[in-house]
């Protein structure tokens, strides 16, 4: 009996869940370079805008989130025009690389004091763990994301 085919003949695989469009593909990353572009200008901004919950340490960290959120731009922008495998594996595993690094800087600089934020002093004490549940969740996507790649399965999730 023969295996059922796509459109391009190709076998499918009943295991792995079906590619998304390229267009459905296209629209993810445009999204992602907006929300990126607005999260960067608000990082930039916290200080000028005097947020309550943000420590003059904020500028210790700026630097590395600035680059974290351009790296994010850069990659989803040359997404829109080319995402093979290999080129998309190795920029996602780089942002993802960086975040960790992003987010084990603002664990131990912890630039926020939320007591001063409507005295939510708890909210000091949960930040941290999120960082750290954040970097657990990226070593995770990177480890999936390189056993999908060298099982040829879909690697845009």
């Amino acid at each position: 009996m023969d295996q059922p085919t796509n459109q391009t003949e190709q076998p499918i695989s009943k295991t792995s869940k079906p590619t998304k469009s390229k267009s459905t593909r296209v629209f993810g990353y445009l999204v992602n370079v907006v929300i990126h572009a607005i999260m960067l200008y608000v990082a930039v901004n916290l200080l000028p805008w005097e947020a309550q919950f943000v420590l003059p340490t904020w500028a210790d960290v700026l630097g590395i989130v600035r680059f974290s959120f351009w790296l994010n731009i850069a990659a989803y922008a040359t997404f829109i025009f080319y995402d093979g495998r290999g080129y998309y594996f190795l920029l996602r595993t780089a942002m993802d690389a960086v975040s960790i690094y992003v987010a084990y800087r603002l664990v131990t600089v912890f630039p926020f004091d939320f007591d001063g934020f409507y005295h939510q002093a708890w909210l000091n004490d949960v930040f941290p763990y999120l960082f750290w549940l954040g970097i657990v969740g990226l070593v995770i996507s990177i480890i999936a994301r390189t056993v999908r790649l060298a099982a040829n399965k879909n690697i845009y999730y």
